[in-house]
């Protein structure tokens, strides 16, 4: 009975701390995967990538014409964040999907590594934002956003 007790522990000690050592760079999330979730996290990709990869024209593609608060705005801050400084990393990390119809509102944590123009030294911004996306002809689009702003 000992030896099955010994190997037993060794065996889980082996198996958790094997994976303590493993970096992920996967979103990971409290909430449940499911339809919603996999669309979730595929929006959310495609802004922060549109954010990484900045032009104005292919950002604005993203957003609704009826986005909130006033798109204009919204536009010109993501354009002064994206110049003023390197992103080295972003990622998220989902709280909670809702969907209603052809809405779906997204909840999500962020983490952002930049280095400004104006120093050298990087710098770890973080927060808790809500993305509101509306399903229009087929595509969806952004068309709110509460929060923290990554951008």
């Amino acid at each position: 009975m000992k030896k099955v007790l010994i190997i037993l522990v060794v065996g889980v000690g082996l198996t958790f701390g094997g994976c303590a050592g493993m970096s992920s760079r996967h979103i990971s999330s409290p909430a449940k995967p499911g339809a919603n979730f996999t669309l979730a996290k595929s929006l959310l990709e495609q802004v922060f990538s549109g954010y990484k990869n900045y032009t104005r024209e292919e950002f604005e593609k993203l957003l609704s014409l009826d986005f909130v608060p006033l798109r204009p705005e919204f536009l010109n801050a993501v354009k002064d964040s994206y110049y003023a400084g390197t992103i080295l990393e972003i990622d998220f990390f989902i709280d909670q999907v809702l969907a209603k119809a052809d809405n779906l509102s997204v909840t999500f944590k962020w983490e952002k590594k930049t280095v400004p123009h104006d120093t050298p030294v990087a710098t770890l911004s973080r927060g808790k934002a809500e993305f509101l996306f509306k399903n229009k002809n087929n595509q969806w689009l952004l068309y709110g956003v509460k929060g923290n702003i990554p951008f």
